[in-house]
């Protein structure tokens, strides 16, 4: 849902995820979402121990908002276009093959 949300509200999106990488703060969206995401990533590896689990669950954050800013050089280089939902929840779903494992 949060990869659908950033291309539904693309400039709303691409502002904040800019903002947060240009002045990090505690509280800013992107740690929002890293706390958010911290229990699912958790519910899906109750093998990770903290550090995975912490590390992990950034680098997914990390790639959707890259793959999102860059959505261009996605389409360019994959030929995948990720605002065509069918085409977004594909990628995604490999991502997290990627990041959570492929047994998952």
């Amino acid at each position: 849902m949060t990869f659908t949300f950033l291309f539904e509200h693309f400039a709303v999106s691409k502002t904040s995820i800019l903002s947060d990488m240009r002045t990090p703060k505690e509280d800013d969206n992107t740690h929002k979402t890293y706390l958010a995401y911290l229990p699912l990533m958790s519910a899906c590896r109750p093998d990770w121990d903290k550090e995975t689990l912490e590390r992990k669950t950034f680098c997914l954050i990390s790639v959707m908002q890259q793959s999102f800013l860059r959505h261009d050089v996605i389409r360019r280089l994959y030929g995948i276009d990720l605002t065509v939902p069918e085409e977004r929840r594909a990628y995604h779903r490999a991502i997290l093959h990627d990041i959570l494992g492929e047994g998952l």
